[in-house]
């Protein structure tokens, strides 16, 4: 009976391994199960752990090797906008010397400084500013009154019997060159372009004899002729009057 009993009884698969034949556990197999559970946790617990960072990371959005890189390429575009702004380019300077303004020409004072010297030989001996002529240049009332309340010069050659003739240059304002121009064509003067001014000219008839007149204008001065003739060199006088005076003050 006892044999029987003991050949019926079948060792467990489980612990056959841990059981000598004394019927006590075997120390070494124990010990190397208890180093297995130990890895075997820490292994566990390493992939515990990065689940978790991964778990995280994810959830933020942020990977360190993508966050890195905006931060890189925004602040190389920033760098490339700022290198391509445009700057204030240095004011234009001009190599050319500046264009100094005409000077303006003198009130003349002296008559015989007025006229080139071709011209005055004409007049020979002939008196200049005789008493005996009448003190006027222009005989047009109007157009005299605002001549004589000029700054200027006049200048009367010849007698009272040679008809003789009167030029003078007087200051005038843009406003009172104006005014006489608008008197003179009031008076029937005819006006042009004329040596970078404007001449004005006026012609009356009287029987065998004519007065002429002419106004120049030009640079703040007012140049005025008059002359009266006999009818045959009324067309060239008083031109060759103002075309000295011009020459000689614009050479």
């Amino acid at each position: 009976m006892s044999m029987g009993s003991r050949d019926g009884l079948q060792p467990e698969d489980s612990g056959a391994s841990d059981v000598g034949a004394s019927g006590e556990p075997l120390k070494g197999s124990s010990s190397k199960r208890r180093v297995w559970l130990l890895v075997g946790g820490i292994l566990a617990a390493v992939v515990i752990i990065t689940l978790v960072v991964v778990f995280f990371l994810t959830r933020s959005g942020s990977n360190p090797l993508s966050s890195s890189t905006p931060s890189a390429s925004v602040s190389a575009s920033a760098t490339a906008v700022s290198s391509a702004s445009p700057t204030a380019a240095p004011p234009a300077t001009s190599s050319a010397a500046p264009v100094e303004p005409a000077a303006p020409v003198a009130l003349p004072t002296d008559c015989y400084k007025i006229f080139d010297q071709a011209y005055l030989d004409t007049y020979g001996s002939a008196e200049l500013n005789s008493p005996l002529l009448e003190p006027i240049i222009s005989r047009i009332p109007d157009i005299e009154a605002l001549r004589a309340s000029l700054p200027g010069i006049e200048c009367r050659w010849g007698g009272p019997t040679e008809g003789g003739t009167a030029s003078s240059v007087n200051a005038v304002t843009p406003a009172q060159q104006d005014e006489a121009i608008a008197l003179a064509v009031a008076n029937g003067a005819s006006c042009e372009d004329w040596e970078e001014g404007t001449k004005c000219r006026i012609f009356q008839r009287l029987d065998e004899w004519y007065t002429a007149e002419e106004y120049f204008f030009r640079d703040g001065l007012w140049v005025s002729t008059w002359l009266a003739g006999t009818i045959g060199d009324e067309n060239t006088i008083t031109q060759e009057m103002t075309s000295s005076i011009e020459s000689t003050l614009w050479p």
